[in-house]
């Protein structure tokens, strides 16, 4: 989380990638991209011989998230919810739209149990006394926040 070891998985293709999420149980990471009209999904290792297309019909797919055997994503053209499982199936049902906002659905998340797990920073906040990162190996980053701008705020 600190950008130290970052590695690209995937660039070949992506035009405009929205949504991203962790499919733990299939050791996935999928994304959604608005320019493609795509939900797809790599191994967490990269591999690319895991790289699938889910989903290559959605106008244009914005908030993304992995839930039991199904992948769930807002739609900014259809201003809608929509589901398909993991093997490319879209699902019939449409889910209701909450009231109010701004017309635009953005992020989506499904509350799942958590994983287990651990890293430098679950302790005490890892001894940093404004933000820590998790980094590579077990290590982590302490950093100070910055403003709207981009300046950072003295720690």
């Amino acid at each position: 989380m600190d950008g130290n070891g970052r590695e690209v998985l995937v660039s070949d293709g992506l035009q405009l990638p929205n949504g991203l999420t962790i499919d733990y149980i299939s050791q996935k990471i999928c994304w959604a991209d608005a320019g493609s009209e795509k939900v797809e999904c790599i191994g967490v290792d990269g591999d690319p011989l895991t790289h699938t297309t889910v989903f290559a019909q959605a106008d244009y797919p914005f908030g993304l998230a992995a839930f039991d055997q199904n992948l769930y994503w807002t739609d900014w053209t259809m201003n809608s919810v929509f589901s398909v499982n993991k093997n490319g199936a879209l699902s019939a049902d449409e889910m209701a739209l909450p009231h109010g906002g701004t017309g635009r659905l953005y992020g989506i998340i499904a509350a799942q149990e958590c994983s287990s797990g651990s890293n430098a920073c679950a302790s005490n906040n890892g001894g940093c006394s404004a933000l820590c990162l998790p980094a590579p190996r077990g290590a982590r980053t302490c950093a100070c926040p910055t403003d709207a701008r981009g300046n950072e705020i003295p720690c």
